[in-house]
């Protein structure tokens, strides 16, 4: 398994890459459709990510885009066929992947000093 922070940012519309990047072990996978703008945002189930304040910044970043949490709050979507008024953010991959990352390193800090992974 990679350690946590080691993440994989994609620019495709091919969904098997979320499920290849969980098999190859990455804690964080985010795909990004360029044809559409939608993202997806998966963490592994057993790596200590939340992304609350991930979904928190993207509403706040791009209130018009549609956002769903999952209950888990390892998968953040930013395109739904449940759903399909969701409207896609107009956030660009580096900004989604900034933001990320400035979490991953919170969550590295909070993880270190609870004793954890």
């Amino acid at each position: 398994m990679k350690p946590l922070g080691v993440q994989l940012w994609p620019m495709s519309g091919n969904e098997e890459v979320l499920w290849q990047g969980e098999i190859e072990g990455f804690c964080l996978v985010v795909r990004k459709d360029p044809e559409t703008g939608a993202v997806r945002i998966y963490a592994r189930y057993d790596r200590p990510v939340d992304l609350s304040a991930a979904y928190k910044k993207f509403k706040a970043l791009d209130p018009q885009a549609g956002w769903f949490l999952h209950a888990s709050k390892k998968l953040l979507l930013n395109q739904s066929s449940v759903n399909p008024q969701m409207q896609p953010t107009k956030l660009s991959l580096e900004t989604i992947i900034q933001v990320l990352k400035n979490l991953t390193v919170q969550n590295k800090k909070t993880v270190k000093k609870g004793g954890g992974v």
